[in-house]
């Protein structure tokens, strides 16, 4: 198991390097250089303020993504573990081991570890669920609006959008019916109850409408927050290049690369040069927005260090009794 971990880790890492190394040989340094000394104080501030409303944001979409799953978290601990789990998020090797850490920590608290996995996984599908969309529509409109030019485009988003629409149906009319079929066979089970639980947050549960808006406004909060990265760095910003951020997002999205280092660079640069901006301003942006995220993520450090101060599993038990 050690050593699989450790390969894994080696291959991220190498994959990372490979990425990273790809991109700065399309990109002029000294333009970058200089695009990073002319940062505007106020502007890189303004983005950090919004990275953390958007954290703030999703440890509430969780609470409501629980409320269906039923773990009986309450908000104030889901907005805690959340920033806990994007600092780690920043950096474990995995851009999505802050996850892990998020159900680990919810553990402690008292809640089962199996429960603990479906909350944290719903509440991750369920946004992916929403971005997909979004880029299904979103895409098309990069095209109308113009401005930029992207092969494929058009069966790109056509695929996603199918894939998207198809799992979605799935979801709503034999949600339900697979995860009872999945559950009678012990392999496969975790991944029934999976089903279920996204079947009941997307379609079955009251909080359903909150769940969808709040991811809706928290990849708006997203594209915002990467528009000021971008004024920060004095580099213009058009509605074609806010419509492809989605896409960027998605595709950056991937957990091969640490922490989403190199991938989401590689993404930004072929992105938004689809959209005529310059590979040293789009390289900027994403290691802006990268620190960015990183400096957002230091409360969840500090909530780390101050764990042992944390809530009892007598607590949530009461909690749970209480619903």
């Amino acid at each position: 198991m050690a050593v699989s971990r450790a390969g894994a880790l080696v291959l991220k890492l190498i994959v990372t390097g490979a990425l990273l190394a790809l991109v700065f040989r399309k990109v002029d340094v000294g333009s970058l250089t200089v695009r990073l000394q002319g940062l505007h104080v106020a502007w890189a501030i303004a983005a950090i303020v919004v990275l953390f409303g958007l954290l703030l944001l999703t440890g509430i979409r969780w609470y409501f993504v629980d409320r269906s799953v039923g773990s009986g978290i309450g908000p104030w601990l889901a907005i805690r573990l959340a920033l806990v789990g994007h600092f780690f998020n920043q950096v474990l090797p995995s851009s999505v081991g802050g996850d892990g850490v998020r159900a680990w920590l919810l553990s402690r608290e008292g809640i089962p570890i199996r429960r603990a996995l479906a909350s944290v996984i719903c509440d991750r599908v369920v946004a992916l669920i929403v971005l997909t969309v979004i880029v299904a529509c979103t895409l098309p409109m990069v095209l109308v609006v113009g401005g930029a030019s992207i092969p494929s485009a058009v069966p790109f988003a056509s695929v996603v959008g199918a894939l998207a629409l198809g799992g979605l149906l799935f979801l709503c009319f034999l949600g339900e019916a697979s995860s009872s079929w999945l559950g009678r066979i012990a392999l496969v089970r975790p991944v029934g109850v999976i089903i279920r639980d996204l079947s009941r947050v997307l379609f079955r549960s009251e909080v359903r409408i909150r769940v969808v808006v709040l991811s809706i406004l928290a990849q708006a909060l997203l594209v915002l927050g990467i528009y000021m990265c971008a004024r920060a760095l004095s580099v213009r910003f058009s509605a074609v290049h806010l419509l492809m951020l989605p896409l960027i997002m998605l595709v950056s999205s991937v957990p091969i690369s640490f922490a989403g280092w190199g991938l989401r660079e590689s993404a930004m640069v072929t992105g938004l040069g689809f959209a005529n901006i310059a590979s040293a301003d789009a390289l900027a942006i994403s290691v802006s927005f990268g620190l960015a995220q990183i400096v957002v993520g230091l409360p969840g450090l500090l909530i780390a260090a101050m764990s042992r101060y944390w809530g009892t599993r007598e607590t949530v038990e009461q909690r749970l009794e209480s619903r």
